[in-house]
């Protein structure tokens, strides 16, 4: 009996040291919060940091649904911003400035925003999320390359127009060029100048071994159908002008590209990304060569189209020639601190810090004292095995 209250005796006092060692104290805290929207990352990292020091934090939202953005400024003299948004519902964009700024698009969207004021805010479906908007950067000159022609003429005319510095080599006569800027040697062809390089046709003077160093080092090219046959630039040509469409007779404004001429880029690399194209050919397409891209495109006689092209004929002109250099243009690598931001994913984002939600889980139960008659019974069976070893006589 003795050797029964002793087991007992120390089984309990085991079992009170376990429950106070292992059970949750009264200073362990526990958090549960229901979010009716997305938090403010001063809400979410303090939560976090009561998650890192021990507190059993529980969350749930009213709306699960996944947002994502992203904004990339583009490489143009106004330092347009382009917005990527990727929600499963509707979407509004604020740039800050004034209320007709807002947008909606459904599911995804892409957003062109010329100058906003700060960061963008998006919210989709209660959530919320915020872009920094990289810094804009210092644009570089453009060479253009080609023989005296209206299509020379107005692609200078149309990338000063929308602000671009220009350089151009013209080509008069064999042997005779016509320079605006400071037209060196190709040899010192490099991205500290140029962002990119226009090749308007097959009779420009060019070092192909430079323009290849100039591409491969970040530098891009633009080439016109009627370059691509030029020897120097075919290792960097996307394809193979095919036979020239001639254009219709009549100028259809209202689908300025199909009233052109036209050679269709055949043999497309197998590296390349055909960008657009006139039924079943391709019309623009793009590849990477080391750290610069080259877009070729099969188009003759754009400047038809700035003649030709109705009352927005300018603007639409400027923006096609705009949009197809600052896909190829030089840009430095932005700051990570500038260039993204990790408040473009704000349910990835919680989930990071919080864990994942909780769903259907039990409700938390505290740590419960112990009981009060354990210590009694404790105090009982040690008075009852000391009282027997006494009454028998043994120390």
């Amino acid at each position: 009996m003795e050797r029964a209250l002793r087991t007992a005796a120390i089984g309990g006092i085991a079992l009170a040291i376990w429950q106070s060692t292992h059970a949750h104290g009264p200073s362990a805290a526990v958090i549960t919060v229901a979010f009716d929207a997305s938090p403010s990352a001063v809400v979410r990292d303090s939560l976090a940091a009561h998650r890192k020091a021990g507190a059993d934090v529980r969350w749930s939202a009213r709306t699960n649904q996944p947002l994502a953005a992203s904004a990339e400024r583009r490489a143009e003299p106004d330092g347009a911003v382009t917005l990527v948004v990727v929600a499963s519902s509707d979407v509004i964009v604020n740039d800050g400035a004034a209320a007709d700024t807002l947008r909606r698009a459904t599911t995804g969207a892409k957003f062109e925003i010329p100058a906003p004021s700060h960061d963008v805010g998006i919210t989709s479906g209660g959530m919320r999320a915020y872009v920094t908007v990289p810094a804009a950067a210092p644009t570089r000159s453009v060479l253009v390359l080609g023989h005296a022609s209206w299509e020379s003429k107005f692609t200078i005319a149309a990338l000063e127009e929308d602000g671009w510095h220009v350089d151009a080599r013209i080509t008069v006569a064999p042997g005779a060029d016509m320079r605006q800027g400071a037209v060196t040697s190709f040899a010192s062809l490099d991205t500290a100048r140029y962002a990119a390089v226009v090749l308007l046709d097959s009779t420009a003077t060019l070092d192909g071994a430079a323009l290849e160093r100039f591409v491969r080092s970040g530098g891009g090219v633009v080439m016109a159908a009627d370059a691509a046959p030029a020897r120097r630039a075919a290792a960097l040509a996307v394809g193979v002008a095919g036979t020239l469409r001639r254009a219709p007779i009549t100028f259809d404004a209202s689908q300025p590209l199909a009233s052109l001429a036209f050679r269709p880029l055949d043999g497309v690399r197998a590296d390349a990304s055909v960008l657009e194209r006139r039924g079943a050919a391709a019309a623009v397409a793009a590849r990477r060569i080391g750290l610069g891209r080259v877009l070729q495109f099969g188009y003759t006689d754009l400047w038809r189209w700035r003649l030709q092209g109705g009352d927005d004929a300018l603007a639409a002109h400027r923006a096609w020639w705009t949009r197809a250099v600052s896909a190829v243009a030089f840009q430095q690598t932005p700051s990570p601190f500038s260039s993204r931001s990790p408040e473009g994913a704000p349910l990835a984002r919680l989930a990071s810090a919080l864990g994942a939600p909780t769903v259907g889980a039990a409700p938390f139960r505290g740590s419960q004292p112990l009981p009060p008659w354990l210590m009694p019974l404790l105090l009982l069976i040690l008075l009852g095995e000391w009282g027997s070893r006494r009454l028998r006589g043994a120390r």
